[in-house]
């Protein structure tokens, strides 16, 4: 499987569903990128952040940062946990696994990526907006 319009279209639709409150930007880039961008809704990210993701993300004064697929166990707690898993479950069910360790050559890493997941809240042109 791979990123193509009607995956991102599903991917946004579903992610409507689930949580109707926030406004998302779903697209993708290339044939191998999905950007999934939180715009709006009525959650204080910030305030999940572990410790760890406060050593991680320590620029509380920007209104937006991308979210690093790899460690939101180990940086998110809570709501924003639980929303940043299952934003990649929905791109995972739409685009297939990301990467697959057992494909190709084990020891080259670079073979097994079928293609890359950008999760942020905000962008640096469009700060996220926190409603209520």
């Amino acid at each position: 499987m791979s990123v193509t319009a009607e995956a991102t279209r599903a991917i946004k639709k579903e992610l409507k569903v689930l949580y109707p409150e926030l406004k998302f930007s779903v697209s993708m880039r290339d044939y191998s990128v999905v950007n999934v961008i939180l715009k709006e809704g009525d959650i204080d990210f910030k305030q999940y952040k572990t410790k760890e993701g406060e050593i991680y993300y320590t620029d509380d004064k920007r209104d937006y940062f991308n979210v690093n697929d790899c460690h939101i166990d180990s940086h998110w707690k809570g709501l924003a946990r639980k929303i940043f898993k299952d934003i990649l479950q929905i791109i995972y069910k739409h685009c297939g696994r990301h990467y697959d360790r057992n494909a190709g050559d084990m020891g080259a890493d670079y073979a097994g990526w079928n293609y890359f997941i950008r999760v942020s809240v905000g962008s640096w042109c469009e700060p996220y907006v926190k409603k209520g």
